[in-house]
């Protein structure tokens, strides 16, 4: 399904009308894939923010697209999703005078967007790798780029070239190439006289360039680690490089010396720069805390604490009344902030971390979905919206699953806790739950990190392969102690899964084998010997519905389904491409869906092996799926941070 997009002017006069009971989270439906019925969540916030000119909109960098907000006093509100890019997007920049918007994305392109309309004008393609850093000189007609994100790590011979492109904004032409960075190139700045264009890169230099001749001279700050910003202050007299050694140096345009150091006693971290567009004011976010600096009189003026990570971009307006900050991925939150009144103005939310874990609700009214942040959210499947967040863990959330009567939803963590929230409390606003009790599993192995985790339906069973540990574990669900553990050098546990009616454990190793064991007894059952080249790391199981099935993720693009009575393989399905992330029964045992690393997802009948649909959305890998208990819709959740609800004909 396809909606019609609406010009940003429209919007921004309409939404006003727009009665408050009325589907709240329309965006939901907003530039959705063919097949798809909504969106949950926004994704990640994959890149930077940018303010319109005016200061009346705000652009946020996404894993699924750019989101256009209204952030005048108040008014807040979504107004837009600008798609095109085929990965996520990593760095956005408006045009001087406001009529443009150029992004660049994980997709190796640069793409020009009509502000006013939301069209896209042009795609710019020249880099072979994702865009790190983007700039628009002075008078609107010239935008740099520069790529990175682990750029230096290709191979040689792919033929990666961490350069700078000049790009003619009216013809879409490269203009001129520069060469002189080791590694990523993290920042780009034009001076305000258009005469230079200053670089920084993770090779810790810092570069400026004569744009006429091409011609560059070193910036020696010293800097121990990565430099990841450089920028000029609004007169052009300072330049600031912001560094991972936890420094901001202020150095003189002109002769390069070195004019202040900014470092307090006791700020954690430095990971965000911005310069002020009209004072001395230069802000610097660190660990949960951004703090302002007078430049010229070298004195820290205040500081603003929200966030719950590190601070990975700002924004001032052009007003310089107002700033917006980005929380990082297991904050995912913006926020903006009055600078006159010295306090916090609103937060933007709906933007989720990586999903890792999903299942409906018995009824089917509700889908629940865990994080690579910690954080799961309860989310309306008919309208979307989010209906609760469960706050408990504090690292990557292994599973989440329903009681079969659906009145409680239990979660496993990567650092071994195991959270029960109550399920069906009907909330009239969105609110955040804590766990109504709570288990830290026992372990005397020295297993701090979890990799794999499963909750026996039965309620009487956890499992979990350890990360840093050879080692298999089993526990009392409902005391936390140790029921069994499983040690064994000659082999490495990868995923575990249990039966539906909680009989059986299925654990994957890296040895070509899927042992079968009884929970109550520690015993191995049967063993699945598996043949061929297996990349057992990558591998992924599913029980049938009625527990007479297994199947399972073979090499790189072939799904394997076992009759688990006799341990007999009973058809080996090959897959239209490779990189097979998840496999699923429906409820009914009528159908197979199989995702995958780019992010589609097929759909298979169970009983001729012929497949019936594919279906594309996600810009990152599908790492979750779930089928709705009527098995006539199926959710699939991406490490883009969104969750896609996909209607079967």
């Amino acid at each position: 399904m396809k909606t019609v997009r609406l010009s940003l002017i429209t919007l921004l006069f309409n939404f006003l009308l727009i009665l408050p009971n009325t589907f709240a989270q329309d965006y939901t439906t907003w530039s959705l894939p063919d097949g798809a019925m909504a969106r949950l969540g926004k994704g990640k916030i994959t890149g930077n923010i940018a303010f319109t000119p005016d200061g009346n909109r705000l652009a946020v960098a996404s894993s699924i697209g750019i989101w256009i907000y209204d952030v005048r006093p108040g008014k807040e509100k979504e107004l837009d999703l600008l798609t095109g890019h085929t990965g996520s997007v990593t760095v956005i920049a408006f045009s001087p005078d406001g009529k443009i918007l150029a992004s660049g994305g994980r997709d190796g392109t640069i793409r020009l967007w009509d502000v006013v309309t939301g069209e896209q004008k042009k795609q710019l393609i020249g880099h072979k790798w994702t865009i790190s850093a983007l700039a628009f000189s002075p008078d609107g007609q010239t935008l740099a780029s520069a790529i990175g994100h682990e750029a230096e790590m290709i191979p040689p011979q792919i033929g990666i070239e961490i350069d700078i492109k000049l790009w003619n904004i009216e013809t879409g032409e490269v203009a001129a190439t520069f060469r002189g960075h080791g590694k990523d190139i993290t920042s780009l700045a034009f001076s305000p006289d258009e005469k230079t264009l200053a670089s920084s890169g993770k090779d810790s230099k810092v570069l400026l360039w004569n744009v006429a001749t091409g011609r560059n001279a070193m910036l020696l700050t010293e800097h121990d680690e990565n430099v990841f910003y450089i920028g000029f202050s609004p007169d052009g007299k300072t330049i600031a490089t912001g560094s991972w050694d936890d420094t901001v140096k202020l150095w003189d345009a002109t002769t390069s010396s070195l004019k202040n150091t900014i470092i307090e006693k006791g700020f954690v971290g430095v990971s965000s720069v911005a310069f002020s567009p009209k004072d001395s004011t230069i802000a610097v976010g660190g660990h949960d805390t951004i703090r302002l600096w007078d430049l010229q009189t070298k004195t820290h003026i205040r500081s603003f604490k929200g966030h719950g990570g590190n601070i990975s971009s700002i924004a001032f307006s052009p007003d310089g009344n107002t700033f917006a900050t980005v929380g990082d991925r297991f904050d995912n939150t913006i926020m903006l902030w009055d600078l006159r009144a010295a306090k916090h103005r609103t937060t933007i939310k709906e933007h989720t971390s990586a999903v890792r874990c999903l299942t409906y609700s018995p009824d089917g009214k509700t889908i629940a979905s865990g994080g690579r942040n910690g954080d799961g959210y309860l989310w309306d499947a008919q309208t979307g919206e989010r209906k609760a967040t469960l706050k408990g863990h504090y690292d990557e959330m292994k599973f989440i699953t329903y009681t079969s009567d659906g009145s409680t939803v239990i979660t496993g963590g990567r650092n071994r806790s195991v959270h029960q929230w109550e399920g069906r409390k009907r909330l009239l606003q969105t609110r955040t739950r804590k766990p109504k009790s709570s288990l830290r599993l026992a372990t005397t192995s020295g297993v701090s990190r979890i990799r794999s985790m499963t909750y026996s339906p039965d309620g009487n069973f956890v499992a979990a392969t350890g990360r840093d540990k050879w080692i298999l574990m089993i526990w009392n669900a409902r005391t936390g102690r140790k029921v069994n553990v499983h040690s064994d050098q000659s082999h490495r546990s990868w995923r575990v899964l249990f039966s539906p009616d909680g009989s059986i454990l299925a654990e994957a190793d890296n040895t070509l084998k899927i042992r079968l064991w009884n929970p109550k007894t520690g015993q191995i059952t049967k063993t699945l010997n598996l043949h061929g080249r297996f990349e057992q790391r990558n591998t992924h199981m599913a029980f049938s519905a009625d527990g007479k099935l297994l199947a399972n993720t073979r090499e790189e693009d072939t799904v394997q389904i076992w009759d688990v009575a006799s341990g007999k393989e009973v058809a080996l399905m090959k897959m239209p491409e490779s990189g097979v992330t998840k496999v699923q029964f429906s409820p009914n045992g009528a159908l197979i869906a199989t995702a995958f690393k780019d992010g589609t997802m097929h759909i298979f009948s169970r009983h001729t092996e012929e497949h019936l649909a594919g279906y594309k959305g996600h810009t990152e890998g599908i790492s979750a799926l779930t089928f709705s208990p009527d098995s006539r819709a199926i959710a699939s959740g991406s490490d883009d941070g969104t969750i896609l609800i996909w209607e079967l004909q």
